[in-house]
């Protein structure tokens, strides 16, 4: 299952534009949200248009990626957060823990969560996936 939050956001046009609210992903299960996993693909995940003057723009808000299946958690943090690296580093390793009290026997023990900044390295590691998965399938077939 994957959830939305409610954000604040301020088009990037931010002296002509006024902030508004939207709705964007905070914790996407890629095993069960096929269309939301094929949005990182295509880094769209997130995505908003600005309803004033109709630019397209990433807002500045964290979201979670998890597939089970790849044994993938990821905790993904805007671009310009980069620069406070350790951080979100060690934010993350405090949200993972609570993450872990909630999620109970559905988080496996010994993951770890990996950290990204913006959408092309976890769209990279996904396609990644994917090619090995194909490739996979592929000896799998060949072998028969």
């Amino acid at each position: 299952m994957s959830f939305k939050g409610q954000i604040e956001a301020q088009c990037p046009n931010s002296t002509e534009c006024e902030a508004f609210e939207a709705d964007v992903w905070s914790f996407i299960r890629g095993d069960t949200s096929p269309e939301l996993r094929e949005s990182i693909l295509y880094r769209e995940c997130n995505l908003l248009l600005c309803p004033q003057c109709g630019v397209a723009f990433m807002p500045e808000a964290a979201w979670i990626y998890y597939e089970p299946p790849l044994e993938l958690l990821a905790f993904v943090f805007p671009e310009s957060f980069r620069d406070k690296e350790q951080y979100w580093r060690e934010k993350m390793a405090t949200d993972f823990q609570q993450m872990k009290g909630a999620l109970g026997k559905d988080m496996p023990v010994d993951l770890e969560p990996e950290l990204f900044f913006g959408t092309e390295d976890i769209a990279k590691l996904l396609e990644s996936e994917d090619f090995l998965g194909e490739e996979r399938e592929v000896m799998e077939f060949l072998a028969k």
